[in-house]
This record gives structure tokens, C-alpha cells and sequence, in this order.
């Protein structure tokens, strides 16, 4: 009995270890589908084998075709920023890691690590990225150009006579600037208009703003602001000249009559000038055709006898005496 009760409990030990041993072996059976599960629903992309018909799960690399970003060509200005979008194709490739040529010391950009550029110095430079190991390249070509920072006037204020015409000197700062050009704008062009080159022609009395900016960005605005007054006539001295006059000319005078051509000349010092009252007609005429877009100007009105005696010398030395006499008046004469 002892024996058989021994036997027995060895038999019943032996089918226990049977037992484990199959629950361990179906365990792994378990495990071994739950795992090709996983793997199927994370990496769904199949090949078929020409000889089999079972779908075998492809565990693919895709590499990295072109690198592509928004400019080839950027443009940026000095101490400002860019940021550049990069796209890797396909989107699905496996290494999407972009490498960047490490820039010399003193460059004229620096590259941050989220591909943003920042323009450090005016110039022009090309640095290229790169994929799987190099065998995938992107050039790119940036141009820093100056900041216009404002505009240098000789002066906030102009005083002008009427009839008198100014150039505006006026430029861009800094220098290296490469877009210098200025738009001017009066806001009363009746009394003071401007050229688009800058020449301010002073019409009538009054005053008027003239606008300077850059066309180049960001835009700069500098003002100037112009009086434009009436010529000032000094009455005490025209009369003075007037009597200095009549006393060096009373010799060409016949019956009262004051003779001058070309064998009776009036003296060196006869000067009167502009007769004021002529010309505050014509400024009074100009002012008005300016306002129908005409403009008149003073081509030849009173002449000095030194300005006189150059034009008739200069007509001697082209055609000769004989036939500058017959067209040009010499000084104080007609």
C-alpha cells in the first residue's frame, strides 16, 4: 500500500510538469500571433512573392529624393530675419535629417536650428543642405542689402524770391543703399513746385511743404518747408541810379528825346535793372498760367553790360565783326 500510495503520487506529479509544459508551449503560440498582429497594424505595406501566395510584411527603407524649399534666391535686409520652409519628398521617407554647411567665421548670415536666417553684413553668399549622406543637395543663394535708415537735407527751412529756382540737395542714408531713388511732392505747387529731380521753382508769395521719401523700403520721409517772398525794391536807390544815370546820359539826348543805337551808346553804368513793375506783371501773369499747367519763364529780359559785352564778343570770334554787327548789339546799345 505504501508503495502503490508512492507510485501514485509520482504519476500524478509527472502529468502536473505535462501540464505546464503545454500551457508554456500555448503561451508562446499566443505571444507569437499577438506580436505578427502588432506588426501587421503598424507596418500595413505588403509585397506578394511570385511563388507564394502568403503576404509577407515589408519592413521598407524610403529614402530622402529632394530636398525642396520656398526661395532658391532670398533676399533679406541688413539685421533682419528669414525664415525658410523646407519640405523633404516623399514626406513618408524614413530620415528626414537636413544638413547645413557650417558657415565661416564673419559670415554674412548665421542659420539658427529652426532654419531661420539672420542677415548680419551687406553682401551676397550661397551655402547648400543635404540629405542621406550627400547624395541629395540644395543650393541657396542669399543677398543682404542695406536698410535705408533716413535722409540727409541741407536744411528744414528755404527762403526763395519769386522767379528764383533752387536745387534740393538731398540723399539716402546709409550709402550702401543700393535703391537711391527720391520722390518729391509740394503741397501748394501754385506758390513752389519741384521737379522730379529735386529743383524747387518758386512761383508766387506764400509758403509750401515739400515731401521728400525713399522708394526704397522701409520708407523714409523727410519734410522741407519753403517761404517764398516778393523781390524787394529798394525805391531810395533805383532813384539814385535813376539821377546818376541821367547825368552820365544827358549827352545823347536830342530835343529831349534820349537817342541810342549803335553810334550812340548809353555809358557802362547805366544800370537800372528789372523795372519793377514789369516785373511784378509777369510774376502775376506766370502765377496764373502755372495754375493751367503753363509755365512761363524770363529768357531774355534785362541784360547787364558785362553779360552784353560777352555775348557780342562771343559772336565776334564765331563770325567776325562785319557779320556780328549786323545781328548783335554791343554793350548799351541797340
Amino acid at each position: 500500500m505504501i508503495f502503490e500510495k508512492e507510485e501514485k503520487e509520482r504519476l500524478e506529479c509527472r502529468s502536473f510538469k505535462r501540464t505546464k509544459v503545454i500551457y508554456f508551449i500555448m503561451g508562446l503560440i499566443i505571444l507569437g500571433i499577438a506580436i505578427t498582429f502588432f506588426i501587421n497594424k503598424n507596418n500595413p505595406k505588403t509585397i506578394e512573392s511570385a511563388n507564394l501566395d502568403t503576404a509577407v510584411t515589408e519592413l521598407a527603407y524610403i529614402p530622402v529624393e529632394e530636398i525642396k524649399v520656398d526661395e532658391d534666391e532670398i533676399e533679406i535686409l541688413k539685421n533682419e530675419t528669414y525664415q525658410m520652409q523646407i519640405k523633404i519628398e516623399p514626406s513618408n521617407a524614413t530620415t528626414k535629417i537636413i544638413h547645413i554647411d557650417d558657415l565661416e567665421e564673419g559670415s554674412i548670415i548665421q542659420i539658427k536650428e529652426n532654419a531661420e536666417i539672420e542677415a548680419i553684413e551687406v553682401g551676397t553668399m550661397e551655402f547648400e543642405m543635404e540629405a542621406e549622406e550627400g547624395k541629395v543637395k540644395k543650393k541657396i543663394k542669399v543677398t543682404v542689402k542695406a536698410k535705408v535708415e533716413g535722409i540727409e537735407i541741407e536744411s528744414e527751412k528755404i527762403e526763395l524770391i519769386e522767379g528764383e529756382n533752387k536745387q534740393l540737395e538731398a540723399k539716402i542714408l546709409p550709402e550702401e543703399v543700393e535703391e537711391k531713388t527720391l520722390n518729391y511732392e509740394s503741397s501748394a505747387p501754385e506758390i513752389a513746385k519741384i521737379d522730379s529731380d529735386g529743383k524747387i521753382e518758386a512761383i508766387q508769395e506764400g509758403n509750401a511743404i515739400i515731401t521728400i521719401t525713399t522708394s526704397a523700403e522701409p520708407v523714409q520721409k523727410r519734410e522741407i518747408e519753403v517761404m517764398v517772398k516778393k523781390e524787394e525794391v529798394d525805391n531810395a536807390q533805383v532813384q539814385t541810379n535813376n539821377n546818376q544815370v541821367n547825368e552820365a546820359i544827358i549827352g545823347n539826348y536830342i530835343h529831349g528825346v534820349l537817342l541810342v543805337n549803335k553810334n550812340y551808346s548809353l555809358p557802362s553804368n547805366y544800370d537800372p535793372g528789372i523795372n519793377p513793375e514789369a516785373l511784378q506783371a509777369f510774376n502775376n501773369m506766370r502765377a496764373s498760367a502755372s495754375k493751367e499747367g503753363i509755365s512761363l519763364k524770363i529768357v531774355s529780359g534785362y541784360r547787364s553790360y558785362q553779360t552784353q559785352q560777352a555775348i557780342y564778343q562771343r559772336n565776334v570770334q564765331l563770325y567776325g565783326e562785319t557779320v556780328a554787327n549786323t545781328f548783335s548789339a554791343k554793350p548799351r546799345t541797340i
